[in-house]
Protein backbone atom coordinates (compact mmCIF):
# COMPACT_ATOMS: atom_id res chain seq x y z
CA UNK A 1 0.00 0.00 0.00
CA UNK A 2 1.54 3.03 -1.14
CA UNK A 3 0.85 6.05 1.03
CA UNK A 4 2.76 9.08 -0.54
CA UNK A 5 4.43 9.57 -4.02
CA UNK A 6 8.05 10.42 -5.06
CA UNK A 7 8.14 8.84 -8.67
CA UNK A 8 11.24 11.17 -8.93
CA UNK A 9 12.89 9.50 -6.26
CA UNK A 10 15.36 6.46 -6.88
CA UNK A 11 16.24 4.16 -3.60
CA UNK A 12 19.75 2.58 -3.07
CA UNK A 13 19.25 -0.30 -1.13
CA UNK A 14 22.92 -2.12 -0.12
CA UNK A 15 22.13 -5.56 0.44
CA UNK A 16 25.38 -7.12 -0.79
CA UNK A 17 26.92 -8.22 2.43
CA UNK A 18 27.73 -11.33 4.43
CA UNK A 19 26.81 -10.09 7.96
CA UNK A 20 29.81 -11.57 9.70
CA UNK A 21 28.81 -10.31 12.91
CA UNK A 22 25.54 -12.02 12.94
CA UNK A 23 27.51 -15.47 13.59
CA UNK A 24 25.80 -17.05 10.38
CA UNK A 25 26.08 -18.66 7.21
CA UNK A 26 22.74 -17.17 6.14
CA UNK A 27 23.14 -13.67 4.57
CA UNK A 28 22.04 -11.09 6.32
CA UNK A 29 19.05 -9.44 3.99
CA UNK A 30 18.15 -12.96 3.96
CA UNK A 31 17.83 -13.57 8.39
CA UNK A 32 13.95 -13.35 9.29
CA UNK A 33 12.88 -11.04 11.44
CA UNK A 34 8.92 -11.23 12.14
CA UNK A 35 8.73 -14.13 9.97
CA UNK A 36 10.14 -12.00 6.79
CA UNK A 37 13.47 -11.67 5.49
CA UNK A 38 15.38 -8.09 6.81
CA UNK A 39 15.45 -6.99 3.20
CA UNK A 40 11.22 -7.47 2.88
CA UNK A 41 10.93 -4.99 5.50
CA UNK A 42 13.22 -2.42 3.33
CA UNK A 43 11.54 -2.94 0.00
CA UNK A 44 7.74 -2.76 2.09
CA UNK A 45 9.13 0.28 3.34
CA UNK A 46 10.20 2.11 0.01
CA UNK A 47 6.87 0.62 -1.63
CA UNK A 48 4.85 2.89 1.49
CA UNK A 49 7.41 6.02 0.69
CA UNK A 50 6.09 5.87 -3.25
CA UNK A 51 9.44 5.91 -4.27
CA UNK A 52 10.09 5.79 -8.54
CA UNK A 53 12.68 3.30 -8.73
CA UNK A 54 14.55 0.96 -6.31
CA UNK A 55 17.62 -0.31 -6.81
CA UNK A 56 19.22 -3.18 -5.04
CA UNK A 57 23.40 -4.09 -4.97
CA UNK A 58 23.15 -7.12 -3.82
CA UNK A 59 26.50 -9.51 -3.64
CA UNK A 60 26.94 -12.56 -0.69
CA UNK A 61 24.46 -15.36 -1.88
CA UNK A 62 23.11 -13.23 -4.66
CA UNK A 63 21.24 -16.56 -5.84
CA UNK A 64 19.39 -17.03 -2.38
CA UNK A 65 18.63 -13.54 -2.47
CA UNK A 66 17.15 -13.30 -6.18
CA UNK A 67 15.20 -16.70 -5.43
CA UNK A 68 13.61 -14.64 -2.40
CA UNK A 69 12.83 -11.81 -4.36
CA UNK A 70 12.08 -12.75 -7.58
CA UNK A 71 8.53 -11.24 -7.58
CA UNK A 72 9.83 -7.91 -6.03
CA UNK A 73 9.59 -5.02 -8.13
CA UNK A 74 13.40 -3.64 -7.96
CA UNK A 75 16.38 -3.46 -10.25
CA UNK A 76 19.57 -4.52 -9.22
CA UNK A 77 23.51 -4.66 -9.63
CA UNK A 78 25.27 -7.08 -8.15
CA UNK A 79 29.27 -6.43 -6.07
CA UNK A 80 31.43 -8.69 -6.96
CA UNK A 81 33.60 -8.95 -4.94
CA UNK A 82 32.11 -7.14 -1.34
CA UNK A 83 34.31 -4.57 -0.71
CA UNK A 84 32.39 -2.22 1.77
CA UNK A 85 29.69 0.40 1.51
CA UNK A 86 31.65 2.80 -0.73
CA UNK A 87 32.49 0.24 -3.50
CA UNK A 88 29.16 -1.03 -3.42
CA UNK A 89 27.46 2.28 -4.44
CA UNK A 90 29.96 2.50 -7.47
CA UNK A 91 29.01 -0.97 -8.13
CA UNK A 92 25.66 0.43 -8.89
CA UNK A 93 26.99 3.68 -10.57
CA UNK A 94 28.92 1.54 -12.69
CA UNK A 95 26.09 -0.55 -14.38
CA UNK A 96 24.85 3.29 -15.53
CA UNK A 97 21.55 2.79 -13.80
CA UNK A 98 22.03 5.35 -10.71
CA UNK A 99 22.03 8.92 -11.84
CA UNK A 100 21.94 12.38 -10.42
CA UNK A 101 22.15 12.37 -6.21
CA UNK A 102 21.56 9.93 -4.34
CA UNK A 103 20.75 8.37 -0.36
CA UNK A 104 21.46 5.06 0.40
CA UNK A 105 20.25 3.01 2.88
CA UNK A 106 21.67 -0.09 4.51
CA UNK A 107 19.53 -3.09 5.19
CA UNK A 108 19.96 -3.30 8.27
CA UNK A 109 19.65 0.43 9.62
CA UNK A 110 16.33 0.75 8.05
CA UNK A 111 15.34 -2.31 8.93
CA UNK A 112 16.11 -1.52 12.78
CA UNK A 113 13.73 1.63 11.81
CA UNK A 114 10.63 0.12 9.91
CA UNK A 115 10.58 -2.16 12.95
CA UNK A 116 9.79 0.03 15.53
CA UNK A 117 6.48 1.83 13.67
Amino acid sequence: MTRYSHHDVAALVLAAGQGRRMNSDLAKVLHPMAGQPLLAYVLETLDRLGVGRTLVVIGHQRDRVRAAFQEAEVEGAVQDPQSGTGHAGWSCAATRRCCGPRRSMRCCAATSRAARR
